[in-house]
């Protein structure tokens, strides 16, 4: 109870992605899962969120260790033919079901969430097997000014950055803007100027972004998007 996120949850993510596909009209979804406690922790409380949602839980596939196992998982799964599929693992584990999966089903829609790397993904999965690929975002768009707080970033990002801008560097600048926006409001010293900050409701204008705090949540933004992962990089 004394860690605070800046970002919102995994589970956040993924109610949003299932409302993206919804909206599609598509009910029918595959999960993967990476063979670890985690993420089939993950998977069963995906699976009761699907039951919630009225959606259909056409197949499953489990990602570990055994090349051979792996194919036959994501053979097995696209054979069912989900409307998408969505994906608990971490970036390896992702490639390496694209690269099987793509095999049989080269324009299914496959989801992940921001914590994928994406580039690191394209590497090992190679440009052919993101293509058809989604993935949550929580933060907008890092390659245009529309907001305040983008045009911002872009402008540090040219002054004091040798590397593109991207979701990560807008991430952690966002972060930083608002750590440093509750040293300013709050009355007691920088150390303690969080604690303050989540034990009242609060809500602070980044300029395109707002942090809310507030004594029943340890996550300050709920800003959910999604982007389509393409050759060029990211779509909003």
């Amino acid at each position: 109870n004394r860690v605070l996120f800046w970002r919102p949850s995994y589970l956040q993510e993924v109610r949003h992605i299932f409302s993206h596909f919804s909206q599609l009209g598509m009910t029918d979804v595959g999960i993967v899962y990476q063979d670890v406690p985690s993420a089939q922790q993950a998977f069963r409380n995906l699976s009761t969120e699907l039951r919630g949602r009225g959606l259909k839980l056409t197949g499953s596939a489990k990602i570990g260790n055994n090349e051979k196992q792996n194919a036959q998982e994501a053979t097995q799964l696209a054979a069912t033919k989900p409307g998408f599929v969505i994906v608990i693992a971490d970036t390896i584990s992702t490639a390496l079901f694209l690269k099987e999966f793509r095999k049989y089903a080269a324009q299914t829609f496959v989801a992940g969430t921001s914590l994928i790397n994406l580039e690191t993904l394209r590497e090992l999965a190679g440009p052919r097997a993101v293509e058809w690929t989604v993935f949550s975002q929580v933060v907008p768009n890092p390659n245009t000014g529309k907001s305040s707080i983008q045009l911002e970033h872009l402008n540090m990002m040219k002054k004091y950055r040798d590397e593109p801008p991207s979701s990560l560097t807008l991430e952690g600048f966002t972060v930083a803007k608002a750590l440093a926006k509750a040293i300013q409001r709050s009355k007691r010293s920088s150390r303690a100027a969080l604690q303050e900050l989540m034990s009242q409701d609060t809500n602070i204008d980044l300029g395109g972004l707002s942090i809310n705090a507030s004594p029943s949540s340890n996550h300050l933004s709920n800003y959910v998007d999604i982007a389509l992962f393409k050759k060029s990089g990211l779509v909003f």
